[in-house]
């Protein structure tokens, strides 16, 4: 595979990922094209072409407003690291009182 076609999906899979942190604390709310194009300085048009693939697969969602807010596949992802990481917090918790108590 040559650089040249390393690179423009490289550069897609960033804008992927800046929109996303863009819609970060938005809500359901979430923003319009032309908001996040200004909020990552970007194209309108290469936002335009990106939002789509999001939408198909579940990461963002257009409401009935226009605007993009995150999607369920983006918030079951969220979801599931808080859920793992709560189980993680309580085995060190178990295992921090046995520790102590054995003392």
């Amino acid at each position: 595979m040559s650089e040249t076609t390393l690179l423009p999906a490289s550069s897609r899979a960033r804008r992927v990922l800046r929109i996303l942190k863009a819609l970060k604390g938005y809500g359901t709310d979430g923003l319009s094209n032309g908001d996040l194009a200004r909020l990552l300085k970007e194209n309108p048009t290469n936002i335009s072409r990106t939002l789509p693939l999001m939408i198909e697969e579940g990461m963002i969602e257009k409401r009935p407003t226009g605007h993009y807010a995150l999607g369920q596949e983006f918030l079951l992802i969220a979801m599931a690291y808080l859920d793992a990481s709560d189980r993680s917090q309580m085995k060190l918790t178990e295992l921090k009182q046995r520790c102590f108590s054995s003392r």
